[in-house]
């Protein structure tokens, strides 16, 4: 899971870099982790999860996140309260 995080930083800070004002050069990190969330969600570790949220906050800034993207934060911000 490290790896797939150091690869989701890097695909983020690129994306963040890239001079295209293109929504899709947005979008695709955050397609890609919806992705990831629905297949892996009940595998993710308390770390993970905070280094998921670390790695897509610059993102969410200025986009939109996903449906998926969404309710992980909610299963965070109840796993915290609880």
């Amino acid at each position: 899971m490290y790896c797939d995080l150091f690869y989701l930083q890097n695909m983020i800070d690129v994306s963040l870099s890239t001079p295209i004002q293109d929504a899709s050069v947005y979008q695709f990190p955050l397609d890609l982790v919806s992705d990831l969330l629905q297949q892996h969600a009940d595998v993710i570790t308390k770390v993970a999860h905070e280094n998921i949220i670390v790695a897509l906050a610059p993102l969410l800034e200025n986009n939109h996140p996903t449906q998926e993207i969404c309710g992980f934060f909610s299963k965070v911000i109840d796993a915290i309260l609880l």
